[in-house]
């Protein structure tokens, strides 16, 4: 069983007097500060009072997520999760439902499989009337639709959770100058690699880098330097954290590929040295997911550097500040969101 700590308790209690006033509720909390736990003090809460049954749905495919989530729901009631390629497959209840709608900003695109789940349900992710259902949209970097709410296009509700100090951030991340930036990933990451010597470095891959295949570039690399090489993604059977609870002498490369890009935590983070992001065209909310995510929470290892690309420090600040005052938002949401335009978007 979870334990509920108050900020949590907060929230929820926030969030159950907003669904008194609409049907409709955004809950934004920052990344591994406890959103599952706030959203299943909710769920127990709304099954005694207004609905018979929740449904924690979403986009995401990753299965690591998933048994994540069913790990600590499925002691519940009247509880289903049902996640990626099941949405097509589900049938509605017809009796009241709480909809909590897992990492909202991600698979918001119309037409796509949440639109039809959603349709599918008689939900309408703008606000408003919900079919007589309940629908609570979770997330940590929800841009498109924040910036709907604050801007009085959308009819739904809007709570934040606030951490206390033992919560490190994307912000503490900064004021310590963990967060690096480069111009150029290949040459930073050759020159960072030619100081690594112990420890874990945890690798992002993208498809290209000065025209070749990041992970064809990171391998070379590795094999000239006489590092460790290990690919993750997600056909490996292996667990990641099974390899971090390990202490090494030598330095290794866990490349990361599809996997570990939101909401599934790390638990073992004491003997990594080092992430990399090789991308320089990551949206914020992708950004904001990936290793600066994972590695925020209660569970930390201040000593962890995070290299980026300079592109993206500005970006990071939107994000900051937007947790700090609860109402700022992008003035452009395609800046900060995956889907491009954001027209495109079921928020909209």
């Amino acid at each position: 069983m979870m334990t509920i700590f108050p900020n949590q308790k907060k929230a929820g209690k926030d969030i159950l007097e907003a669904f008194d006033r609409k049907p409709y509720v955004l809950f934004s909390a920052q990344m591994q500060s406890g959103k599952t736990g706030t959203f299943i003090y909710v769920a127990k809460k709304m099954l005694k009072t207004k609905v018979k049954h929740v449904v924690i749905f979403s986009g995401n495919r990753e299965t690591l997520l998933k048994q994540q989530t069913i790990d600590r729901v499925g002691h519940i009631d009247n509880v289903h999760v049902v996640w990626g390629a099941q949405l097509s497959k589900f049938v509605p209840f017809k009796e009241t439902t709480l909809y909590i709608w897992d990492e909202s900003h991600y698979g918001q695109q119309y037409g796509q499989q949440v639109d039809l789940f959603l349709q599918k349900c008689g939900l309408n992710p703008k606000g408003g009337s919900q079919s007589n259902h309940f629908v609570l949209s979770v997330s940590a970097t929800p841009f498109t639709e924040i910036f709907h709410i604050i801007h009085n296009d959308a009819d739904k509700e809007l709570v934040f959770m606030d951490n206390d100090d033992k919560y490190w951030s994307c912000q503490n991340m900064i004021d310590k100058g963990n967060i690096i930036t480069y111009k150029d990933p290949f040459e930073k990451l050759t020159y960072v690699l030619d100081h690594f010597h112990k420890g874990y470095a945890l690798i992002r891959g993208t498809d290209r880098i000065k025209g070749n295949s990041s992970f064809k570039n990171v391998q070379l690399l590795a094999k000239m330097k006489n590092i460790k090489f290990i690919s993750l993604d997600m056909n490996n059977s292996f667990d990641l954290d099974d390899i971090l609870s390990k202490p090494t002498s030598i330095p290794v490369i866990i490349f990361l590929r599809g996997t570990y890009l939101m909401g599934k935590s790390i638990l073992h983070k004491q003997y990594v040295s080092f992430c990399f992001e090789t991308s320089k065209y990551k949206k914020t909310d992708s950004l904001l997911q990936s290793f600066i995510g994972r590695f925020s929470g209660f569970n930390f290892n201040s000593n962890i550097i995070i290299y980026i690309s300079s592109l993206f420090f500005k970006q990071l600040f939107i994000f900051n500040i937007m947790f700090l005052h609860h109402s700022i938002s992008p003035t452009k949401s395609t800046l900060f969101s995956r889907n491009i335009p954001s027209s495109l978007s079921i928020f909209s």
